[in-house]
């Protein structure tokens, strides 16, 4: 199948998508030991690593919506879906001082409109194949894009891609990017929960990242931005999560997380700041759900 067919067969596949948000979450204790386990390096930039152990979960909060655009009056041969094998996508906003956008796939679209800073769209299922993504400030065309990623969809496998950085590039802060990561939620325990941890905060640099529910344990050395690292499978429950700046080993920002209702989830976590610099963790839940959780 060519760029174009495979265009507009995302356009015709799309169904209607809810992007859900929030900028508050409940913020909770935590007295309960987590299992723990190795220090793990996750300086690759956009990297993935499944050999990690340990924490991260979410809060509760709000939803928002985001448009999608209506294919039916998309002009589509059927016969460039029949028998293709199908990828899922979704897309989440955390471009720092970025107004809503609107994203294309291979100049085609908006297959989503309107997603605003922490929002998250639904996956879409789509044929597996190559794509660029135009991501335009909302209203405005693919030409225009701030920036267009390319990816490589591979059958039976669910990806998010993700809007990082500062527009403003503020005080030196790394500009807008995207980086792209694979949902793995096969074979969870329904008393466990799998996180991946993302850093996405570009006021931020290199970090380390600690869980110190009980006696601290350093879970990711060196996590440079846009870096992600797997962490292995934990009992869902509550935790403590520390995030060290300084790499004096001691955590300089703490978050209380509670993933007591997140078993059997796959559960992306997204160190971010907002504009004025305050950092944040923001989780997207399967569904693309977003809770946001302020630090303690």
């Amino acid at each position: 199948m060519n760029r174009f067919h495979l265009s507009l067969s995302l356009i015709a596949l799309l169904a209607p998508v809810t992007a859900c948000g929030g900028d508050d979450a409940d913020d909770t204790g935590a007295d309960t030991s987590a299992t723990t386990a190795p220090t793990t390096d996750a300086s690759a930039e956009g990297s993935t690593t499944d050999d990690a152990t340990a924490t991260d979960a979410t809060a509760t909060e709000p939803t928002t919506d985001a448009t999608d655009t209506d294919p039916s009056d998309t002009d589509v041969d059927p016969d460039t879906t029949a028998g293709v094998e199908n990828a899922q996508v979704r897309v989440l906003h955390l471009g720092v001082g970025a107004p809503a956008v609107d994203v294309f796939a291979n100049g085609e679209g908006p297959v989503f409109s309107a997603l605003e800073f922490r929002n998250s769209t639904d996956y879409a299922e789509v044929p597996a194949g190559d794509y660029t993504f135009q991501v335009s400030v909302s209203g405005t065309t693919a030409e225009e894009a701030v920036i267009a990623p390319e990816l490589t969809l591979d059958a039976n496998t669910a990806y998010t891609a993700v809007a990082i950085g500062d527009l403003a590039m503020t005080g030196g802060a790394p500009g807008l990017q995207a980086i792209a990561l694979v949902d793995d939620s096969a074979d969870i325990d329904p008393a466990n929960v799998r996180i991946t941890v993302v850093h996405a905060a570009p006021a931020v640099g290199q970090v380390d990242i600690w869980e110190i529910t009980a006696d601290p344990v350093a879970l990711l050395e060196n996590v440079d931005f846009g870096a992600s690292a797997t962490l292995g499978d934990i009992p869902a429950g509550p935790l403590e999560i520390g995030v060290d700046v300084d790499d004096d080993a001691t955590p300089d920002v703490t978050f209380s997380v509670d993933a007591s209702g997140l078993g059997g989830a796959q559960v992306n976590v997204f160190a971010n700041n907002d504009t004025e610099g305050a950092v944040a963790l923001v989780a997207q839940l399967q569904d693309g759900t977003i809770l946001t959780i302020p630090a303690n």
